[in-house]
């Protein structure tokens, strides 16, 4: 779990900076690529809305949403998600996934939702601890079984899966 301070959201994001070395418009566009923006254009203070002690203000989604935000403002080189979007829904999941992608980052995911890695590069498939397959979802629909049962599994979340 994510440590939240009993901050505004952006010295949250900005975790560790003084507050005069925040870069606001760093703070926004992070917020963006995390899909904070729209929450955070409904609060009156905006990013300067305090989140309350260790989070008490904000839910796990906006908790996930905010930490990816911190990640993304230190600049990695590689982000790794590790069930990092679990509680967010699946559409805010795959607009994260799509600005991430958009923005060149290089990112590992690890996911039991099947509808995000649709669109990328490479999709590593395991099954029982190991590794069975990689390829892309195209590819991986025609040659592993595994990765079609699961998406089976996965219902709506999957979408078509041919």
């Amino acid at each position: 779990d994510v440590y939240l301070s009993d901050e505004s959201i952006a010295r949250n994001v900005a975790f560790g900076e003084d507050l005069g070395d925040i870069d606001r418009r760093r703070v926004e566009e992070v917020g963006r690529l995390a899909a904070l923006d729209e929450w955070v254009a409904t609060l009156p203070q905006g990013y300067d809305t305090p989140v309350g002690e260790r989070g008490a203000r904000v839910s796990g989604g906006q908790r996930q949403r905010i930490a990816l935000a911190r990640a993304l403002y230190a600049k990695p080189e590689l982000v790794v998600l590790d069930e990092g979007t679990s509680a967010l829904d699946p559409r805010t999941e795959a607009m994260i996934a799509e600005h991430l992608r958009a923005a060149g980052f290089t990112v590992v995911w690890v996911t039991h939702r099947l509808g995000t890695v649709r669109g990328f590069d490479r999709i590593h498939v395991f099954e029982g601890g190991r590794l069975v397959a990689s390829g892309t979802h195209e590819t991986l629909l025609v040659e592993c079984e595994a990765y079609r049962t699961q998406l089976e599994a996965a219902g709506g979340e999957a979408g078509d899966i041919g």
